[in-house]
Order: structure tokens, then C-alpha cells, then sequence
């Protein structure tokens, strides 16, 4: 789950509030102090608000509806129409993949998770391992993506005559993915289901044994500075250096329309992307900042399980899974060409539907013109009759 990514379990000598995972009779269970979906279990307790609650469910509702279908939509405009398949909409596609498929495979098991059960697991280990999985591969395929999209900017406007073609296009997609399954194996290894103090039920859990904490603290570390550290401060520079190309960018001589147009689509492109990046360091930063402080400071509150820490984890975890829904209405608000295709695609269905319901109403008129036809009135002594001829 969200909160899960980063859980090992930390020896009792360096942390007294956790203890380590042992198994009876094959059950793994927690006897006494130990983790909690990430969390020391004593925070399990804890009382979540209405409020922190109802905004995780908003914000998973609104992943379902919004990549659900916006991503739907978006994914069919960049397969129908060949005019929209450029490098950086092939990178948008691939952020919009994910987030749909974590929008239909995990958004309604962590919905059942988080807001609707007390935090049970009751789908399976196989389910658990999953939906872990999946997220996570998410997570960093958004990473990586917007890292490319902002390294294809940069070169294209500084090095134009080193900018990716078709081929180099696809290998920066292929390298997006592999190295996001890559780096995402662990997660999927080690996440269990295990039986909670009291009988309270299962939860789902990333759970690292105790004789590989070190590896564990190498692996997270190694995520949180590649997978998000590296990222943000590379981004970043792109970012300046692009908006203040473009923002500088003088036309000699008199402006034309075209060259007005030029320059306004280029900005909005420089908009896009400085929105992308902003949205992810506000949506993500506080979520990588939990985790740091959980895993790495012992003594923090965080990590001690003080009261409010579900809360935390709640607030946190909408805001970072928000992302996806800000991405979606980016990926078409700021695209002038997608925008443009999906207003035709809209309209092309709308057209058609007009013109089998005009259809409809023409043949039923006439066949209506049809029955009246074949029917005469014939007067018999005990009446007007109508009677139908062939």
C-alpha cells in the first residue's frame, strides 16, 4: 500500500518500539510492538478522523473516475489519430497507462483497505503482493517519464539537432519501464500478509527479514535519492533553463501571427511541464519526507507511533495519490492537439449517433406510411371495416 513501501523491520537493539516478525505453527504474526502496515503498531490504535478519511476516499474516487476515463480517452486519441504521436505525447502516454492501470487494479483494493474496512486485508497474499507491486511500478514510471519529458525539452531547445528520434523514442520508453520493474521486484518479494495482535485481522505489509536490514536500508535509500532526490534536482534545473530559453526567446523583425502562435504554443508547452514538475514535488514530497522520517530517525514521531500518525499517513497519502488526477487534467487541459482530436472524437460519435437516430426516425416514418397504405376502409352492413391488404 501507499504507507508499505518502505517497511523492514528494525533490530529491538536500535529501536525498543519494534520487534522483530517471528512465525508459529507457519502464521507470521506480531507479538508484541511491531509493525503496522509501516507504522508501529502501538499508532494502530490511533484514532483517524472523518475528515482525513473521507479526503483519501475522495481522492481514490476521483483516481477511478477521472484516469479511469480521462486516461481512457486520452489513450485512444494518441492511438486513433497519427498526428498526435510525437515523443513527448509517447511519454504521456506512458504515464497515463500507468495511472490507469492503477486507477482499475489497485485504487479499489486500497479504497476496501483504507476507508472501508478498519485496515483488514482480507484478499490474499497473492493480492497484496500485487497491488504493491503495481503501485509502486506507478509511482516510478512517473518518475522516470517526467524525467525523460523534461530531458527531450531541454535538448530540443538547446541541442535541436540531437533531439529523439522514433527509435530513440522507444528506448527511452523501454528504459522507463525496465528500470521501474526493476527497481520494483523487492517490493513484490517481500510483501506478506500477517496476522495481527488480538486477532484483528490480516494486514498487508512489506516485510524484509532481519538478517537483510542492511540491505533494506541500502534499497530505500537507494530509492528515495534515485527514484526521487536525483529526479526532482535534475527536473528542476530543466525546468529554469527551458522557461527562461523560451520566456527570452526573441523573434527578429516584426512578429507574424504564425510566429505569435508559434511562440504562444511553445510557452504553453513550457507551462505543461513546469506544472507537471511543480505538481509532483508538492504531491510526492511530503509522502518521500514520511517515509525518510519513519526509516531513518528512530526517534522521530513518526517512527515512535505518537498519536495522529494514521492521520498523517491519511493526509499524506491523498495528497500524493492526487497526483494522478492532476496529471490526467494537465495531460488534455494544457495539449492543444489532444484537446483538438478528442473534441472531433466527441463530436464524430455524436454525429454518428445523430445520423442512426435520423435513420431510425426515417425508417419508421415510412414503414408507418407503409401500413397505412396497405390498409383500406371497406363498408359492410354492419360496419366500417379496416382490413389489411397484401
Amino acid at each position: 500500500m501507499g504507507d508499505d513501501s518502505a517497511l523492514s523491520l528494525i533490530p529491538e537493539t536500535e529501536n525498543s518500539s519494534l520487534s522483530a516478525l517471528v512465525s508459529a505453527g507457519g502464521e507470521k504474526h506480531v507479538p508484541t510492538g511491531g509493525d503496522f502496515d509501516g507504522f508501529p503498531i502501538e499508532s494502530r490504535k490511533d484514532v483517524v478522523y472523518p475528515t482525513a478519511k473521507a479526503s483519501l476516499g475522495v481522492v481514490y474516487s476521483l483516481i477511478i473516475m477521472v484516469c479511469g476515463v480521462g486516461n481512457t480517452l486520452l489513450l485512444l486519441v494518441l492511438f486513433k489519430y497519427k498526428k498526435t504521436r510525437n515523443t513527448a505525447n509517447l511519454l504521456i502516454a506512458n504515464l497515463a497507462l500507468s495511472d490507469l492501470i492503477v486507477a482499475v487494479c489497485c485504487i479499489p483494493f486500497d479504497m476496501d483497505y483504507y476507508v472501508v474496512r478498519p485496515r483488514v486485508w482480507v484478499h490474499g497474499d497473492a493480492a497484496c503482493a500485487v497491488v504493491n507491486f503495481v503501485k509502486t511500478v506507478s509511482m516510478y514510471v512517473s518518475t522516470n517519464a517526467l524525467l525523460v519529458i523534461a530531458l527531450d525539452r531541454y535538448i530540443l531547445l538547446y541541442h535541436p539537432h540531437r533531439r529523439m528520434g522514433s527509435v530513440l523514442s522507444l528506448v527511452a520508453v523501454g528504459l522507463v519501464w525496465g528500470v521501474s520493474l526493476l527497481v520494483s521486484v523487492p517490493t513484490a518479494l517481500y510483501s506478506v500478509t500477517i496476522s495481527a495482535v488480538g486477532g484483528d485481522g490480516a494486514i498487508c505489509v512489506q516485510m524484509w527479514p532481519i538478517r537483510q536490514y542492511r540491505a533494506s536500508r541500502a534499497y530505500f535509500l537507494f530509492t528515495i535519492v534515485g527514484e526521487f532526490a536525483l529526479p526532482v534536482l535534475v527536473m528542476g534545473v530543466c525546468c529554469v533553463l527551458v522557461v527562461r530559453k523560451v520566456w527570452r526567446r526573441s523573434l527578429p523583425g516584426q512578429r507574424t501571427d504564425a510566429q505569435r502562435r508559434l511562440l504562444a504554443r511553445s510557452r504553453r508547452k513550457v507551462v505543461q511541464l513546469a506544472v507537471k514538475f511543480f505538481m509532483f514535488v508538492v504531491c510526492w514530497g511530503p509522502y518521500h519526507g514520511v517515509i525518510v522520517a519513519r526509516d531513518f530517525f528512530p526517534s522521530s514521531s513518526i517512527a515512535t507511533g505518537a498519536p495522529g500518525t494514521f492521520n498523517i499517513f491519511y493526509i499524506v497519502e491523498a495528497v500524493a495519490m492526487s497526483n494522478s488526477v492532476i496529471n490526467s487534467l494537465v495531460y488534455v487541459g494544457f495539449n492543444t492537439s489532444v484537446m483538438a482530436q478528442l473534441g472531433e472524437l466527441v463530436c464524430l460519435r455524436s454525429d454518428r449517433n445523430a445520423r442512426r437516430a435520423v435513420v431510425t426516425l426515417q425508417s419508421y416514418r415510412a414503414t408507418l406510411q407503409e401500413d397505412r397504405a396497405s390498409n383500406v376502409n371497406v363498408t359492410t352492413p354492419n360496419g366500417t371495416r379496416r382490413i389489411r391488404t397484401l
